[in-house]
């Protein structure tokens, strides 16, 4: 019940910040968008080895998947991803660069969308937090 609270109370203080003091939001989302460690230079001298421990991994996911087919239908996308990345690291290493410069473009700008709309996840997150305070009021009254 205390992770009630503490998700409640969390919310609770992310809609009083969007509604009632936007600035330090921004700041927070400003902070939070630059990059700490670029995983791409840190990670190059060792992608065959990614690779590889990623393609054993996926065999390995496999062979669990097939012999207890009751997990074996959570697995499966897990293994699929394993091997696709593996032999794109193994066998296709400049794909991978290309995938991340892909993936490092902004789609849709989060911060603006949601500054825009500020007030009405404001009062979203407000309301969820005592909705969710009265269910952990519920909780412990039972």
């Amino acid at each position: 019940m205390i992770y009630l609270i503490a998700v409640a109370a969390a919310e609770l203080i992310l809609g009083l910040i969007l509604l009632f003091a936007p600035e330090p939001f921004k700041g927070l989302c400003s902070i939070c968008d630059k990059i700490f460690v670029d995983l791409d230079r840190k990670v190059a001298s060792f992608k065959l080895w990614f690779g590889i421990c990623g393609i054993l991994l996926s065999g390995w996911l496999f062979y669990i998947a097939c012999r207890f087919p009751r997990t074996g239908a959570v697995l499966h996308p897990f293994w699929i991803i394993f091997l696709f990345f593996g032999v794109l690291y193994v066998f296709l290493p400049h794909w991978m660069a290309g995938i991340s410069r892909v993936a490092h473009r902004k789609v849709l700008d989060v911060d603006e969308f949601v500054m825009g709309a500020r007030r009405i996840s404001g009062f979203v997150f407000i309301a969820v937090s005592l909705y969710i305070f009265y269910l952990a009021y519920l909780a412990a009254t039972v």
